[in-house]
């Protein structure tokens, strides 16, 4: 049984990069009946955790409370494990399983926060509001000094790192001159340093950087394989990242934060975003039907698939989306939302990413995307 308290968060967040399934038996687990169990036990002796982390050879880092060591469980088998430590084959078995996790916990766990902070702040502008502290147009401009000082200052936070031979990467500036991230040696899919590229006369050559991306594709070599289409989504978009930067601006207007839109309102997406190489869902678009509403005929699927906000099957396809920031990317003072988007069959090998930018028009308009470059 855990000592330590975890809020609730934190608990919901490793409850989630589950699947809301126990750890150890892998059924699922009512949040009520939540424990949030340590694989190596938090009871350990500190003396006995450094002769552990050296014998196992575990990161120096290694934190008895850190993500990759903490997991849900059932009450139940939270207390039939009681403190035993595993033998060393199951600690390494179970660290690693764990260890894919933990971005996505993180994930979740930043996301829960922001939503639990901002119902609270959401309930105390009402309330101010209502007892005429302030008046809708005090609030509105505040808001708008705020957004007007922060762009000077912007920043983009990304869901999920880019990480190259020497560190990872997941905040970056507007104003920042990033051309040194051109020679960095990516790692790809989190594990390869290199992808193999061809082209038409089988020569194949293999390549490490942005660079070397750029110039291989500018002479008709391209990732030929499975294993290399899915792994060259990483430098693919991150050559896209580096020009949206280049030419984001503050947008004059948004149909976007006005209420604000979460990518994953299906009622404001448009199925253009949807895998569809058969072109099935032409008669919908044109009929003007949104995501939400081939929901509601059971056309689609919604899938939860971890890093993605939202994810959508139709025909044995899937659509996954996650959102990277928003800004005007297009020079028409309208805010598009940049995204990453990763398609795949269903019970099949063929995926693909590539990156897009989501458009609104109007009020009246879905949201639709357009293809970056």
């Amino acid at each position: 049984m855990s000592k330590t308290s975890f809020d609730t968060p934190t608990r919901a967040g490793i409850w989630s990069a589950h699947k809301t399934k126990c750890f150890y038996c892998n059924t699922d687990i009512d949040f009520k009946d939540l424990n949030i169990d340590h694989i190596i036990p938090e009871s350990i002796s500190k003396q006995k955790l450094k002769e552990l982390i050296l014998e196992y050879g575990l990161n120096e880092s290694f934190m008895i409370n850190g993500f990759e060591n903490l997991v849900p469980t059932h009450r139940i088998c939270n207390q039939r494990k009681t403190d035993d430590v595993f033998n060393k084959a199951s600690i390494l078995y179970y660290l690693g399983l764990n260890a894919k996790k933990v971005e996505f916990v993180k994930a979740e766990i930043e996301k829960l926060k922001r939503k639990q902070y901002f119902n609270q702040l959401y309930s105390k502008i009402a309330s101010a509001l209502e007892q005429d502290y302030i008046n809708v147009d005090e609030l509105a401009k505040i808001i708008n000094e705020k957004r007007n000082i922060d762009w000077t200052e912007k920043e983009i936070k990304l869901p999920i790192a880019i990480h190259f031979d020497d560190g990872s990467f997941d905040t970056f500036s507007f104003d920042e001159n990033l051309d040194n991230l051109y020679n960095k040696k990516i790692i790809f899919g989190g594990f390869y340093e290199s992808i193999d590229l061809q082209n038409d006369s089988n020569v194949n050559i293999t390549i490490s950087t942005l660079k070397e991306w750029i110039e291989a594709t500018k002479n008709g070599f391209y990732p030929f394989t499975n294993a290399d289409i899915k792994m060259s989504e990483n430098v693919d978009f991150l050559g896209n990242l580096l020009e949206a930067l280049k030419i984001a601006k503050f947008p004059k207007v948004s149909f976007l934060d006005e209420p604000w839109i979460a990518i994953n309102n299906i009622d404001y997406l448009s199925p253009k975003i949807l895998w569809d190489p058969e072109e099935k869902l032409v008669t919908n678009i044109q009929n003007g039907e949104s995501i939400g509403d081939l929901y509601k005929k059971n056309l689609i699927k919604l899938n939860e698939i971890d890093l993605f906000d939202i994810s959508i099957e139709f025909d044995g396809l899937e659509t996954s989306i996650s959102e990277q920031f928003r800004a005007d990317l297009n020079d028409d003072g309208i805010e598009d939302i940049f995204v990453r988007i990763w398609c795949r069959t269903i019970g099949g090998s063929l995926g693909f990413g590539e990156t897009l930018i989501l458009k609104r028009q109007s009020t009246k308009s879905l949201i639709e995307p357009y293809i970056f470059n």
